[in-house]
C-alpha cells in the first residue's frame, strides 16, 4: 500500500462539489460514447479516472489501459499499467490479475520505460503477496530475497529496485533498527544511476524513506525526503497539466508531506514551522478531505503547537486524544509528546498518566523486542553465511572478503551494543515510581531554570498589552466620534422636516407629513445602525455599564412595544399582553433589558407582514426567573439556523433591512444581565417565538 500512495490516493477535482463532480463525471461518460478514436478515449478515461470514487477507479484503470493498447502511444500505455498497477496493490486484487499484466508487461519491446514499470508491477505484486503472507512466511520470504540477491550477478539496477522496495516493505513492521534503514539508503543510490526522471517510482521511493527515517528517530532525513517529494510532487503535478489532466489533484499528497515534516519538528526552524503549518491551512480551506483529517485526529496542531512549546495548548489537546481509542495506533507517538508538554507545565497529572500510558506501551515492547532482536540477528546471520560462501568461490579476494567480514562483525557488534542499551533504558522505564519521582525533580530544575526566560518574556507581552490597549482606546475614540458627528445632522435633518411640515398650508401638510415620516423611520433606522455598532464597541472593550434598580416589568414593555410600533408594517399589530393583573417589580437595568426587548421586537417587524408581533412574560417562582416572549407570525426561523442567527453580521436575508448585529447584541447584553436569549424550537408556528430569561434578585 505504501509504494501505490502517489500514484492510487484520491485525485478529488479541485474546487468541485460532489453534485458538481458527478455532472461532470457524466458529461465525460457521454462523451466518451460518441468519440472515435482510441486517443480521444484514453484523454476522457484519464479525466474519469481522476474524478471517479475508491470504488470506481479499478474499473476506469482496466478501461484504461484497454484504450491505451489500442491508441499507438508506448509511453501512454506504460503510464496506464502503471496507474492499473498501483490500483490493483490499493485494492489488494487476485494475485492472478497482476501477474497476468507483468507477463503483458515483460512480452513489450525493451527499453528503460519497460523496465521501470515491469520492476514498478513486480514491486505491487511482492506488496500483494506481503497481506497475504503470515509472520512466518513473511520472514521466510526475507531470507530467500537476501541469498538470491546475493548470489545473483550484480550490475542490473532495475532488478536492484524491485529487490531493496520489496525488503524493505517486507522489513518496515518487523524489523527496527539500522538494518532497514541501510536497505532505504541503498535504494535511494541506486536510484540516483536510474535513466530519466522516474517521477512514479521516485515518489513511491520518498513516501517509503519519509515513514522509515520518522520511525526510526532520524528527523533530517525525514524531513529532507519529504522535501524531496514535495518537489516531486510538483512535477507531476506540471506533469500533469502538460498533458491537459485537469482533474488531477494532489493537495491530499502535500498534505502528508506538510505533516510528516512537523511530525519531525526538531529539524525544523521556527520559520520552517510556521511556514509549512500555514500551507497546511491552505489545504484544508480548500479540501475537505484535508479539513476533516485535521478535525478527527489534531495531529498537526498537536505539532505545531509543541514545535513552538506552546506546551499548555498542546497538553490539553493530547490528553483528548490519548483518551479516544480510535488513536490507539499513534499512542506510542502521543505519549512521549504528552511527557515532554506535561514536564513544562509543570501538570503531575497528566505527566502521571502519560508516563503510565507510556510504560505499558513500552511493556508490550519488551515483551515483542527478543521476537525482532531474533529476526533482526537471523537476518545478519543470513548475510555472513553468504559472505562466508562467497569468500569460498573468491579465494583469490581473500583480502577484501576478510575485510567485509570485519564489517559485518562490527555491526553486528554494534547492533548488539545498541539492542542492549535499549533494554536497559526501558528495563528503567518499566520501574515506574522511581522514573517518574526523577522526572518530576528534573521537572522542578527546569522550572527554575527557565523562571529568567519566563520574566523576560513577560516583560514582552506587558509591552504588547500596553501596544494593544492604546490600539484598542483610538478605535474606540474613533466610533464615539464618528456617532456623534453622525447624530447630530441626522437630528437636525429629522427636525427640519418637521419643521416644514408644520409650516405648510394645512391642505398641503398631509402630503408632506408622510414624507416626513419616512425621513423620520428612515433616520431612525440609521440612528440604530450607528448604535449597533457603538454597542458592539463598548462591549468589545467590556465598557457596558449596568445599574440595578427596582423597576415595573410592564413599564418596561410597554416602552419597548411604543417605540416599536411605528416600523410594523401596513395590517399587523404589535401588541403588549399583560399576562398578570398585579404589577410586577424586578430589580436590573431597565434600559437594557428595554434594548434587548426592542431589539427582539425589531427582528419581529421586520419578517412579519402580516398578523402580529406579540410581547408577554411569565414568572416562574421555582426556578426564580422572569421569561419575556416575543411572538411574532413572520417568515420563522428555518430550522438548523437557530443559533446562526445570534453570529455577527449572520442575516437570514440579505433583502432586510439592519447589519445583523441586533441578536448578537441582544444574548451579549442578556449574559452580562445574568440572563439568556435564544430562539424556542418547541414553538409550532406560524413565525417565530424568542425566549428572553432573566433572574429574579
Amino acid at each position: 500500500m505504501i509504494l501505490a500512495v502517489m500514484l492510487s490516493a484520491a485525485l478529488n477535482a479541485q474546487g468541485l462539489t460532489e453534485e458538481q463532480r458527478k455532472h461532470v463525471s457524466d458529461s465525460l461518460r457521454t462523451r466518451l460514447g460518441q468519440v472515435s478514436t482510441p486517443v480521444d478515449s484514453v484523454d476522457i478515461l484519464y479525466d474519469l479516472l481522476d474524478l471517479a470514487r475508491y470504488n470506481e477507479r479499478l474499473g476506469v484503470g482496466e478501461q484504461l489501459f484497454s484504450a491505451s493498447q489500442r491508441a499507438g502511444s508506448l509511453a501512454v500505455e506504460f503510464d496506464a499499467i502503471r496507474r492499473l498497477g498501483s490500483l490493483y496493490g490499493a485494492h489488494r486484487v487476485d494475485a492472478e490479475k497482476i501477474n497476468n499484466l507483468i507477463n503483458y508487461t515483460a512480452s513489450m519491446p525493451l527499453s528503460d520505460d519497460q523496465r521501470l514499470t515491469l520492476a514498478f508491477l513486480r514491486v505491487q505484486a511482492n506488496v500483494i503477496n506481503y497481506w497475504n503472507d503470515s509472520p512466518s512466511e513473511r520472514q521466510s520470504k526475507v531470507r530467500r530475497m537476501i541469498v538470491d540477491n546475493s548470489n545473483s550477478q550484480k550490475g542490473d539496477p532495475y532488478d536492484d529496485v524491485e529487490f531493496l522496495f520489496t525488503i524493505c516493505r517486507y522489513l518496515q513492521d518487523d524489523v527496527s533498527g539500522t538494518t532497514i534503514t541501510e536497505y532505504i539508503n541503498r535504494l535511494g543510490d541506486v536510484l540516483k544511476d536510474l535513466p530519466g526522471d522516474n517521477l512514479p517510482i521516485l515518489s513511491q521511493y520518498y513516501v517509503q524513506s519519509s515513514m522509515i527515517y520518522s520511525e526510526a528517530g532520524l528527523h533530517e532525513k525525514a524531513v529532507d525526503a519529504c522535501r524531496h517529494l514535495l518537489q516531486t510532487i510538483a512535477k507531476l503535478d506540471e506533469v500533469a497539466k502538460k498533458q491537459g489532466h485537469t482533474y488531477r489533484n494532489y493537495d491530499l499528497n502535500r498534505y502528508i508531506a506538510y505533516r510528516r515534516m512537523l511530525n519531525n519538528y526538531p529539524a525544523l526552524t521556527e520559520k520552517e514551522v510556521d511556514e509549512y503549518y500555514e500551507r497546511i491551512q491552505d489545504l484544508a480551506k480548500r479540501n475537505a478531505d484535508v479539513a476533516n483529517d485535521i478535525k478527527k485526529y489534531g495531529r498537526v496542531e498537536i505539532y505545531y503547537l509543541m514545535a513552538k512549546k506552546r506546551y499548555r495548548e498542546a497538553l490539553a489537546l493530547l490528553s483528548a486524544q490519548v483518551d479516544d481509542p480510535g488513536n490507539k495506533d499513534y499512542f506510542y507517538r502521543l505519549y512521549p509528546l504528552m511527557i515532554e508538554a506535561a514536564k513544562a507545565v509543570g501538570d503531575n497529572a497528566a505527566l502521571l498518566k502519560a508516563t503510565e500510558g507510556y510504560n505499558e506501551y513500552l511493556q508490550n515492547v519488551i515483551k515483542g523486542y527478543s521476537n525482532e532482536h531474533q529476526i533482526e540477528m537471523s537476518l545478519f546471520d543470513e548475510v555472513r553465511n553468504i559472505s562466508g560462501s562467497n569468500n569460498e568461490l573468491l579465494v583469490k579476494q581473500r583480502e577484501s572478503a576478510i575485510e567485509n567480514h570485519r564489517v559485518m562483525l562490527r555491526v553486528a557488534f554494534w547492533s548488539a551494543v545498541v539492542m542492549l542499551l535499549v533494554i536497559i533504558g526501558m528495563s528503567m522505564l518499566y520501574i515506574k515510581s522511581r522514573r517518574l519521582t526523577a522526572r518530576l525533580r528534573q521537572s522542578n530544575d527546569d522550572l527554575i531554570n527557565e523562571r529568567d526566560e519566563i520574566q523576560n518574556a513577560q516583560k514582552e507581552i506587558i509591552q504588547a498589552r500596553d501596544h494593544a490597549r492604546r490600539a484598542d482606546r483610538h478605535k474606540t475614540e474613533f466610533i464615539n466620534n464618528m456617532s456623534h458627528e453622525i447624530r447630530t445632522p441626522l437630528n437636525a435633518i429629522v427636525e427640519c422636516s418637521h419643521l416644514i411640515v408644520d409650516n405648510t398650508p394645512e391642505e398641503k401638510r398631509h402630503y408632506l407629513k408622510r414624507y416626513a415620516d419616512m425621513i423620520d423611520i428612515s433616520a431612525d433606522m440609521l440612528m440604530a445602525i450607528v448604535n449597533d455598532v457603538l454597542e458592539i464597541a463598548q462591549l468589545d472593550n467590556h465598557q457596558v455599564a449596568i445599574q440595578r434598580e427596582p423597576e415595573s416589568v410592564d413599564k418596561i414593555c410597554q416602552i419597548a412595544v411604543e417605540s416599536m410600533r411605528k416600523h410594523v408594517h401596513d395590517g399587523v399589530v404589535m401588541e403588549f399582553v399583560k399576562p398578570y393583573d398585579d404589577e410586577f417589580n424586578i430589580t436590573t437595568d431597565a434600559r437594557r433589558v428595554e434594548q434587548v426587548l426592542i431589539n427582539l421586537l425589531s427582528n419581529g417587524a421586520k419578517f412579519t407582514e402580516d398578523g402580529y408581533v406579540r410581547l408577554t412574560y411569565s414568572i416562574d417562582p421555582s426556578d426564580k426567573t422572569l421569561t419575556f416572549s416575543v411572538e411574532d407570525t413572520g417568515v420563522g426561523v428555518p430550522k438548523g439556523k437557530e443559533e446562526v442567527i445570534f453570529e455577527r453580521f449572520e442575516k437570514l436575508s440579505n433583502l432586510t433591512s439592519g447589519t445583523g448585529l441586533g441578536l448578537n447584541i441582544s444574548r451579549s447584553i442578556a449574559s452580562i444581565l445574568g440572563g439568556s436569549v435564544r430562539v424556542d424550537t418547541s414553538y409550532e408556528g406560524p413565525g417565530a417565538r424568542f425566549l428572553f430569561t432573566l433572574p429574579i434578585e
